[in-house]
């Protein structure tokens, strides 16, 4: 929001009489001319402010401008599919070579090996009985926080590969009792961490909604900002290259 600047300055005198200073022992001619000299001035002043409230204004639209051009440019860089082969945004093949996140947005039994408690909803409820929800709440945490740092993506990159796969559960981004949390889900802000890592590496990113409702599904959602692609499969790879 802009404010002119003019509501800053007194009014414009608008009528002689308030307009007429009076000066001891200088008498009325003087007098007269000190009011016209002040008339221009003030005036001369709302010219200024007025010019000054354009050029903010003209800054203001600009960047705006600027902004949208970004954006445009952004979104412009999707990896896309001809027949059976990936091609990247400078379109040459993409040949995926990576590794998975498995177990640190989708908590699976036998990556704990645990041998009968499977399921992310078993194995809090484990957590439970045997410490307490608040200490269970306590740990989900930490391990959200530690299991895949930043750290962990440079160093999958060092070793050669262009694509990380990450496997999540639905239950991070609605209101249900899951690792540690309710009302309060972190699952945006976790993936939108992952694909700034991901971007700095200059890695592919494939998100995997490899839970939801009463089923297993490979059907990946797509985070803006991201490189798309959706195949027949409705498997989506997403870049945060570039």
């Amino acid at each position: 929001m802009f404010v002119h600047a003019s509501s800053l300055l007194p009014p414009i005198p608008d009528s002689p009489v308030r307009g007429v200073l009076i000066f001891p022992n200088f008498g009325e001619a003087k007098a007269n001319i000190a009011t016209n000299t002040i008339t221009k001035i003030i005036a001369m002043k709302h010219l200024l402010a007025t010019s000054i409230t354009i050029a903010l204004l003209s800054l203001g639209l600009a960047g705006c401008g600027e902004k949208q051009a970004t954006k445009e440019v952004t979104s412009d860089a999707f990896v896309t599919i001809q027949g059976q082969d990936l091609i990247k945004p400078d379109g040459t093949k993409l040949f995926i070579m990576g590794t998975n996140l498995g177990n640190w947005l989708n908590p699976e039994g036998y990556m704990f090996k645990f041998n009968k408690t499977n399921s992310g909803r078993f194995i809090n409820e484990m957590f439970c009985q045997l410490v307490g929800p608040d200490f269970t709440a306590d740990f989900w945490k930490a391990f959200k926080d530690n299991y895949v740092t930043r750290e962990d993506i440079r160093f999958i990159k060092e070793q050669g590969a262009n694509t990380i796969r990450l496997p999540f559960h639905y239950k991070l981004f609605t209101d249900e009792d899951y690792m540690g949390l309710t009302a309060a889900q972190d699952g945006f802000a976790r993936v939108d961490s992952l694909v700034e890592w991901c971007r700095e590496s200059d890695l592919y990113l494939i998100l995997d909604m490899h839970d939801r409702r009463a089923t297993i599904s490979t059907t990946a959602t797509a985070i803006p900002g991201c490189s798309t692609a959706k195949s027949a499969s409705n498997s989506t790879v997403t870049s945060g290259a570039g």
